[in-house]
């Protein structure tokens, strides 16, 4: 209840936070505002919005307390994203970059350049409907003075058409693997790309590739 005794919320919460189901109101004239899902206290998954008069202004998903849009946010991915794109010099303190097969609506992955810098592990594994991944210059790469172990792995991929990778990204990964891509059709890669790897092999369904 608000400081006047009016209902603003029904439902669930942990440590005083909206969390799982629950029901919002206009706390004016005790009317409800929107009914689903939480997480965080933001309304988070499935809900319906309703306006002042009753009607359903919104009935779908959401997510941080927004409309669900299907582009990465800079936060989280989830099942139904399908857009992944990065801006120039971002998360570069994370250390691996592994996108499970659940992530079945994902299609493009764009990212910019010098981005992951202290990533080691790249892989993309069961991802049904990814399309295109496309990576700029100078991505994935620590310094040329470190030379830790490091491994690109793309596979089970059925619709992947295209990989881009712009020059000096994966400068110093030692392993690079393309497996049971049928539909791969380029490769496009910038100078100095896996400049230190010891070998490239292209290896099951890949008769696409032109």
């Amino acid at each position: 209840y608000d400081e006047e005794g009016k209902k603003e919320y029904e439902g669930f919460m942990v440590d005083g936070v909206k969390m799982g189901y629950g029901i919002e109101y206009y706390s004016d004239i005790e009317w409800v505002k929107y009914r689903g899902c939480f997480y965080d206290g933001k309304r988070f998954g499935k809900g319906v919005l309703y306006d002042r008069s009753e009607m359903v202004d919104y009935d779908g998903l959401w997510k941080n307390d927004s409309t669900y849009c299907d582009q990465f946010d800079g936060n989280g991915i989830d099942c139904y994203t399908e857009l992944v794109s990065i801006n120039d010099g971002s998360f570069n303190e994370v250390k691996s970059f592994i996108l499970p097969s659940f992530i079945h609506s994902l299609k493009r992955i764009a990212i910019g350049n010098k981005c992951f810098g202290k990533v080691r592990v790249f892989e993309l594994d069961g991802l049904d409907e990814l399309e295109s991944v496309v990576i700029g210059n100078d991505s994935f790469r620590i310094s040329d003075k470190e030379r830790p172990y490091a491994s690109y792995r793309i596979v089970n991929c059925p619709k992947l058409k295209s990989i881009q990778i712009g020059y000096d990204s994966f400068y110093d990964y030692h392993s690079f693997e393309l497996n049971n891509l049928p539909s791969l059709q380029s490769i496009d890669m910038g100078e100095y790309c896996f400049f230190l790897a010891p070998s490239f092999s292209l290896t099951g369904l890949i008769d696409g590739l032109i």
